[in-house]
């Protein structure tokens, strides 16, 4: 009886972390040196932008579907802020399929192609199936919050965690 006990503990301490790391806002781990000197220290520092959009039609996805998105990324809020977003451009009905929680990953990098951050990095989503489905002149949008960094020059790319859309990354160059 002990036994069972103990295992439902520790079960329940397991998803308990899970939730809250989830549902936490966690910014750049402190203990990665690289990371620690990108950290921006001054919040008034004005940055550019330049917007790349392109757009990306893989052909058929695994369920037949044929995928008509445009993919968009666009700084908001005094640049702290990216807007993320996938449009239906078709005339169907287009399903995307995802196997955790977890939506869309983004990565930032240096002038040097070194990675700076990664928003999966350090959390945990869980193992579900969720199917999104975007009408015909409908959009998908996501709000990112994005890390302070030093002054310099960045590249941020952002792409969608669905199924069939691995290849779906949209670029912005950061200089601040």
């Amino acid at each position: 009886m002990k036994k069972i006990s103990l295992s439902i503990v520790l079960i329940l301490v397991t998803v308990l972390t899970l939730v809250i790391t989830m549902t936490s806002n966690v910014g750049p781990k402190e203990h990665s040196q690289k990371q620690i000197d990108t950290i921006g220290k001054d919040d008034n520092e004005m940055r550019k932008k330049k917007i790349i959009k392109q757009k990306f039609n893989p052909g058929e996805n695994s369920s037949g579907q044929n995928l008509d998105l445009d993919f968009n990324l666009n700084l908001l809020d005094g640049q702290t802020k990216a807007l993320y977003s996938i449009e239906n451009t078709g005339n169907n009905t287009i399903t995307l399929h995802f196997t955790t929680s977890q939506l869309y990953d983004y990565e930032i990098t240096d002038a040097n192609q070194n990675l700076v951050y990664k928003y999966s990095d350090g959390k945990r989503f869980l193992q579900v199936l969720k199917d999104e489905r975007i009408e015909p002149g409908e959009s998908l949008e996501y709000e990112i919050m994005l890390p302070k960094l030093e002054k310099g020059r960045y590249t941020l790319v952002v792409y969608s965690a669905a199924k069939d859309l691995a290849n779906s990354r949209e670029t912005l160059e950061l200089e601040y």
